[in-house]
């Protein structure tokens, strides 16, 4: 093993100030003068008001959008009413109502994550669970694979 560098393999002097380009500040919060700290830009009252106001929702460093993915594979939207699927969304925006609790969209191709139009179709419950319940295989026992 080379000079320098420890038996676990971690170099413990990374983390040393000296390390880092520290600036320091006027000693006062840069919203509302309050004495704090030497290093510190604001105090513990405006920080908690600078992340709450400019870190949510598009402003967070996290947003994707407001959609995240499902275990599923389903792409979930988070909107005025909660978590809502995208594809129930977009098939209410083109039939221009709301979905019944008994209508389900099919993915005519199987990918849960594609959304576009040509791909959803609107059954009922009963039909969508006959369809799909016609696609799985059984093994010589009758169980489903």
């Amino acid at each position: 093993m080379p000079k320098g560098i420890p038996k676990n393999g971690i170099n413990k002097g990374w983390f040393k100030k000296t390390n880092f380009d520290i600036v320091k500040g006027s000693g006062f919060c840069e919203d509302c003068g309050k004495k704090i700290g030497d290093y510190a830009k604001r105090c513990f009252s405006c920080t908690r008001v600078y992340v709450g106001i400019n870190q949510r929702a598009e402003n967070h460093w996290h947003w994707k959008n407001g959609e995240s993915k499902t275990a599923g594979g389903y792409i979930v939207l988070n909107t005025y009413r909660g978590k809502v699927y995208k594809h129930r969304v977009i098939l209410e925006n083109k039939l221009g109502r709301d979905l019944d609790t008994n209508e389900h969209i099919h993915h005519i191709d199987g990918d849960r994550s594609n959304n576009s139009i040509e791909n959803l179709e609107l059954m009922t419950k009963e039909n969508h669970l006959r369809l799909e319940a016609e696609k799985r295989v059984r093994d010589n026992g009758g169980r489903f694979i």
